[in-house]
């Protein structure tokens, strides 16, 4: 049996098999996000011109349509939420517009009350850290300080049933914010991220595996290439990672013309001075004019048994800090930044091949 990594890379996603969705009532980047009884729920992040919002959206594949639940205790991102049945925990994140001050401030999201309560708050503030659960505890590793830029290592864990305290763990290996992380049985992988927030930021291909029972991290083979701004656009498939979109500030690479915007959506925000559609007229008016980008326009996979990143497919646009994650076969992409933080989208796209690729064994 040939190993699906080799029927993976580069595969293309023909453009009629997205599907577009109904559109977010607001474009959204840098959100956090969860799955609840088969609907995505999506938490804060920034709307347009760096506003931070505390709205609380769910979408219903079903019946292909948008709800606002309410909205959360402050307007917040850098945030990412840990699922524990019915309940979602955030913790840490920049509080408000940007550039918000950084918060301690923990919560906990009752999906089925719709309901929120205060927890005991973090050792010290943090945003842009990873938040896992496992076995009953919550765990909390890298970020950035107060000061908003300082990269931090610190992991610590806390029993979501009576605790009291959070108990310093092993701290992450090359300290990172802006990590992604997700649970996969009984391991945390920390994956990505970048050193420094404020000033100079650097993405990094790191890619690290925790053990709660040894309270040891393990380094796995690295990202293909620099990465961070994927946090809400990471889950699992089977015995498959798949993260979506995001940047690398360390190496960018020439604008693709195949990049198009196809699936724009009328309530989309174009904001920026100097918008994505100028750089592509002037790639086109003038000569040996070039646009490069820093944006990742990728679908990357990790064969958690080989321990082995390939390249799947094309997005059909650049994508930064999107909302992506799987409901009955469907990948729902959703949200995201054209350029950065400027050409917010609102739309949803919708795409059942590559779950049924991913799934499918070739032999």
């Amino acid at each position: 049996m040939v190993s699906i990594t080799q029927t993976l890379e580069n595969w293309t996603i023909p453009h009629k098999l997205w599907k577009t969705g109904a559109p977010l009532p607001t474009p959204l980047l840098e959100s956090a996000t969860a799955v609840i009884n088969d609907q995505l729920y999506i938490f804060g992040g920034f709307t347009f011109r760096w506003q931070a919002t505390k709205d609380l959206f769910v979408y219903n594949l079903e019946a292909n349509e948008w709800t606002k639940l309410g909205e959360m205790p402050t307007p917040i991102t850098h945030i990412n939420a840990a699922l524990d049945g019915w309940r979602v925990w955030f913790a840490g994140g920049f509080v408000g517009n940007h550039p918000g001050p950084t918060t301690d401030a923990v919560w906990q999201y009752d999906a089925i009350a719709n309901s929120w309560k205060e927890g005991i708050p973090l050792p010290q503030p943090r945003a842009g850290g990873g938040l896992q659960i496992i076995d009953g505890e919550l765990h909390y590793f890298g970020g950035f300080a107060a000061d908003r830029d300082t990269t931090c290592g610190e992991h610590w864990s806390f029993p979501v049933e009576g605790g009291t305290e959070w108990v310093e763990k092993a701290p992450l290996p090359n300290p990172r914010g802006h990590v992604s992380s997700i649970t996969v049985s009984d391991r945390i992988y920390a994956i990505g991220g970048q050193h420094r927030h404020d000033t100079n930021p650097i993405d990094v291909d790191s890619v690290h595996v925790y053990d709660p029972l040894k309270d040891t991290w393990l380094e796995l083979a690295s990202l293909p290439e620099p990465r961070s701004h994927f946090e809400p656009s990471t889950f699992v498939v089977d015995n498959y990672i798949i993260i979506i979109g995001g940047r690398n500030n360390q190496n960018p690479h020439l604008l693709s013309e195949k990049l198009t915007d196809i699936f724009a959506h009328e309530n989309d925000k174009l904001i920026d001075d100097f918008p994505l559609q100028i750089f592509l007229a002037l790639k086109h008016s003038i000569k040996g004019s070039q646009y490069y980008t820093d944006l990742i326009p990728k679908i990357t996979v990790y064969d958690i048994k080989l321990d082995r990143w390939s390249e799947f497919a094309s997005l059909p646009t650049n994508l930064y800090a999107c909302i992506a994650n799987v409901i009955s076969k469907w990948l729902i992409i959703t949200g995201g930044g054209r350029n950065r933080h400027n050409n917010v989208q609102c739309r949803t796209l919708l795409n059942q091949s590559l779950i049924d690729v991913i799934k499918t064994r070739t032999r």
